[in-house]
Parts: C-alpha cells; sequence; structure tokens
C-alpha cells in the first residue's frame, strides 16, 4: 500500500472512533485506496484536511476489535492490553473535534 492509501486508512480508523465524514466521503476514501490513488486532490476538503494532521501528528491508527458485548476496543501497546475506544488518544480527539468536526 502507497503511503496515501496509509493515510486514508488512518483516516478511516479515525472516523470510526468519531464520525467526521459523511458516507459519500468515506466511499472516497475506500475508492482511493482500492485504486491506489497518487494524490489527494481530488478528494473533499474534509478528507484532505483529515491526512494532513494524520501527517502532522504522525498518527498511526492501532488495532480494533469489538467485544462480546459489541463495544469497539483499541490495543494499547504499551500496555499489552485492549481498552474502550471512549478512552481513546484526548489529544488527537481534541484536534479532530476542533478542525473536523463541523456543527449540523
Amino acid at each position: 500500500m502507497n503511503k496515501i492509501g496509509m493515510t486514508l486508512r488512518n483516516v478511516l480508523a479515525l472516523d470510526s472512533l468519531y464520525n467526521f465524514l459523511n458516507q459519500y466521503e468515506r466511499w472516497l476514501c475506500h475508492r482511493a485506496i482500492l485504486t491506489r490513488t497518487k494524490n489527494i486532490e481530488h478528494l473533499t476538503k474534509q478528507i484532505q484536511k483529515a491526512c494532513e494532521i494524520i501527517e502532522k501528528h504522525k498518527y498511526e491508527a492501532p488495532m480494533f476489535r469489538y467485544s462480546q458485548d459489541r463495544i469497539l476496543l483499541y490495543y494499547d501497546e504499551e500496555y499489552a492490553e485492549w481498552f474502550d475506544t471512549k478512552i481513546y488518544k484526548p489529544t488527537i480527539r481534541d484536534i479532530i473535534f476542533r478542525e473536523l468536526k463541523q456543527p449540523k
């Protein structure tokens, strides 16, 4: 997977936590990954801003899984444990809410 594909994968991972993309934008990300696009200029401004944030903060998505109770968990390598995503990295959450979340 190329660098843009990895960045878009991280955009989708963040979106699964914070829901800042609409359905069409998610589809665009998946399409860009599958077609191995070379630039993000044809994607929406929201996706482009998310890519910039990810590159600027060197964000890498953790592994995710669902618990038996259907709660989304992430794997914290530091503690070698699975945790509820509600407590996931407040810093990146604050950045996403400040720069990407748009009032509806």
